[in-house]
């Protein structure tokens, strides 16, 4: 489009009114041409920024919402690998229930399965295992009560055994008792303890006298080693956007170009 200034410079050359007015009809046809294309640009803005706002609506819900999300990843992956773990490692995968046997003087366990060198095993449920040696409370009969603690172990065979810290045993209680817990033997793995206590001022022998409360012992307590596999990933759902996405496109510019050139 030639400039304001030459257009007027050439005004000085015009001799016929015609022309002078066809000029002057073409330069409003121009200016309302801009205006009409300004005003739409005017009117256009204000659907420009409401596209802009809801975009950054949703880009700081999406920025506020990605440390729970994170959160939430970051559980699934120790669920993930606390799951390759267990199916690595030795444990135990579904727990048993220990407790009296058929025969009170024998430990009880249900059906479970467990992991030894990487290697899945069920076990049905026992009525009655032995304890594997005459170990002893108290076998001094000193005044007073006293607990002994075994572990209760399996091996990849199957077979169930015990084991207990000493001989005999005189833990003043059933805290000590369990600190002194034993750590399963090469190729088992625990699948519970049991603890008992004494009647007062008198001895326990394994084998010989029962797990039955208040018969031969004060008390005995039985605790199931629980499954290696976890139990859930995370106690709360993950964060749901809520902003709307923008439901249309920017607006669009319908008014015609102006013309090129304004020549006299």
């Amino acid at each position: 489009m030639a400039s304001i200034k030459s257009f007027i410079a050439s005004l000085s050359n015009v001799r016929d009114a015609r022309f002078l007015r066809t000029l002057f009809d073409a330069a409003r046809a121009e200016l309302v041409a801009c205006r009409a294309v300004a005003n739409e640009l005017r009117t256009d803005h204000a659907s420009f920024k409401t596209a802009v706002d809801t975009s950054k609506t949703l880009t700081d819900e999406l920025h506020d919402d990605h440390a729970t999300n994170k959160a939430h990843m970051d559980a699934l992956k120790t669920a993930l690998n606390s799951v390759i773990g267990a199916l690595t490692a030795d444990g135990i995968i579904n727990a048993t229930a220990l407790g009296v046997g058929s025969n009170p003087k024998q430990i009880a366990s249900t059906a479970f399965q467990y992991r030894i060198d990487g290697v899945p095993y069920h076990k049905d449920a026992v009525v009655g295992t032995a304890f594997s040696a005459a170990d002893t409370i108290n076998t001094g009969a000193a005044a007073g009560f006293f607990w002994g603690i075994w572990a209760v172990q399996i091996d990849a065979a199957g077979t169930v055994t015990t084991k207990s810290p000493a001989a005999d045993q005189v833990y003043a209680s059933e805290a000590l008792a369990i600190a002194a817990l034993p750590v399963a033997d090469a190729g088992n793995v625990v699948i519970g303890y049991v603890t008992v206590k004494t009647k007062e001022n008198v001895d326990w022998v394994a084998q010989t006298h029962d797990l039955t409360d208040a018969s031969d012992c004060t008390e005995a307590n039985f605790y199931n080693t629980a499954s290696s596999i976890p139990a859930a990933v995370a106690t709360s759902a993950a964060a749901t956007l809520t902003a709307a996405k923008a439901t249309a496109g920017p607006a669009t510019i319908t008014a015609a170009a102006t013309a090129e050139t304004l020549e006299a």
